[in-house]
């Protein structure tokens, strides 16, 4: 996936769920972007589980985070349950808000 200067706001979901369903094996292997709401344009696109809307598409990031910013889409960001541990210590650590005693 390429950088671009469009900034998606993100929505983080668990890694494996629910996953991409159908459009799994192309999303990973193709290392496609995945974003929801209102109907987008990519490819492919599908109807799924609602989060910011039920309208999910996938496609390179860097050729569509224009258009999908001008429809006010999430970017959907996998998140392994390891990393939410490891993001959730570096946050305790770095306020101080471990125990004091």
């Amino acid at each position: 996936m390429t950088t671009t200067e469009i900034t998606l706001a993100k929505r983080y979901v668990l890694a494996g769920t629910p996953g991409w369903g159908e459009h799994d094996h192309t999303i990973r292997t193709q290392g496609l972007a995945v974003a929801n709401a209102p109907p987008l344009i990519g490819n492919p696109t599908w109807y799924g589980e609602w989060m910011h809307g039920r309208h999910y598409a996938a496609g390179p990031l860097d050729q569509l985070a224009k258009p999908w910013h001008a429809d006010d889409a999430v970017l959907l960001v996998e998140i392994t349950p390891q990393t939410i541990v490891r993001k959730v210590e570096a946050y305790v650590t770095s306020c101080d808000c471990g125990d004091s005693r």
